[in-house]
């Protein structure tokens, strides 16, 4: 971890603490708290790991989107989590899309 980790961290963390704030009170999160997890998230890491890392974090959200509408579709899940669980998978490269996934299950 090196020192531009830290606040990507403590950005992550605050995004996700928000969420869980409307998801505990509302039952829903709001689309601009999933756009504005997707972006941060894609412009944190593209500072903290470099620009070519993109491609991968990109296609890491576009995957994790399209298996949770999938989800969502056959009642699994809810919009909100399968939109949120993507916003999150911006965070990280399609390398770490397992360790991600067994995080949160």
């Amino acid at each position: 971890m090196n020192d531009a980790s830290l606040p990507a961290l403590a950005a992550l963390g605050s995004l996700a603490l928000v969420a869980i704030w409307f998801d505990v009170r509302q039952r829903r999160l709001p689309n601009w708290l999933v756009l504005a997890t997707l972006f941060i998230g894609l412009g944190t890491t593209s500072v903290v790991e470099g620009l070519t890392q993109l491609p991968w974090h990109l296609a890491h959200a576009g995957l994790a989107l399209l298996v949770g509408v999938a989800l969502y579709a056959l009642r699994l899940v809810g919009a909100g989590d399968a939109k949120y669980y993507a916003a999150i998978a911006g965070w990280f490269a399609l390398a770490d899309g397992f360790k991600l996934l067994m995080a949160v299950s």
